[in-house]
């Protein structure tokens, strides 16, 4: 080893043009560029960026990134969104609970990451539109359930799905959110109201059973009662009449 009054890289790429296809079947073409590539970042004192964008028909291809090596610890960011692909068969969920076939529409898909030293904070969103939603329902044993997430899922025909990340690259902390489980959501509710209601009545409908000998009994009670009532109200109304008169006499 022979010390140096200035450490050079070993390699460093000041600007690096590429170009590809991504997929095999109606391939997307892309360009982009890499600058600042280096074996020795904290000599050199600039970030590494890579800048990509691809664009064919409704397709749209866009990413960039920055790694920063230059300090006591490597920061970076990321951003990509890809929108325009196309979707011919996809499925959610699992076979031995619940499943959803999807079939047809497009897909769009961002996503944003940072990270600084093993932190990281980031959030994905992947929006389906135009497709087709189609459960496989066979496992859920009651028939109003399942004809309630069945009818439910036949009118969708587009699905957001949302991912928060946070935590660290050792032990990172996920949070999914979907407009899929709102749906089905709704569906529970709406077939177990729909029991529920059906409960209450047939309920209703005993009680009335049961009360019924004791109700045409109180009506027979109550006209009765009316009746007597009603009589003894004549004769005081005759008494205080005939009394009036003779007052009046």
């Amino acid at each position: 080893h022979f010390p140096k009054e200035r450490s050079y890289p070993t390699l460093l790429v000041r600007k690096l043009s590429l170009t590809g296809e991504l997929g095999l079947e109606d391939p997307l073409e892309y360009s982009g560029t890499v600058e600042g590539l280096t074996t020795q970042p904290q000599v050199y004192g600039r970030p590494t960026t890579i800048l990509i964008k691809g664009a064919k028909g409704a397709r749209r291809l866009d990413f960039k990134s920055s790694i920063d090596a230059a300090g006591e610890e490597l920061k970076t960011t990321s951003e990509l969104s890809f929108a325009g692909m196309p979707v011919k068969q996809m499925q959610l969920g699992s076979p031995s609970s619940f499943l959803v076939d999807i079939a047809g529409g497009t897909a769009a898909f961002e996503a944003t990451l940072k990270t600084a030293g093993e932190t990281i904070e980031g959030r994905a969103a992947a929006r389906l539109t135009g497709a087709a939603f189609k459960p496989k329902a066979d496992n859920i044993k009651a028939a109003p359930l399942r004809s309630a997430v069945e009818a439910s899922f036949a009118g969708l025909s587009s699905a957001l799905i949302e991912t928060d990340i946070s935590g660290t690259i050792k032990s990172p902390k996920l949070s999914i959110k979907t407009d899929l489980a709102n749906a089905l959501s709704k569906a529970f509710s709406g077939a177990m109201g729909a029991e529920l209601k059906k409960a209450r009545e047939a309920a209703q409908q005993k009680v009335d059973e049961a009360l019924k000998p004791y109700r045409a009994k109180l009506d027979g009670l109550a006209a009765s009662k009316q009746a007597e009532l009603g009589g003894k109200l004549k004769d005081a109304e005759a008494r205080i009449s005939g009394l009036g008169d003779g007052l009046l006499k």
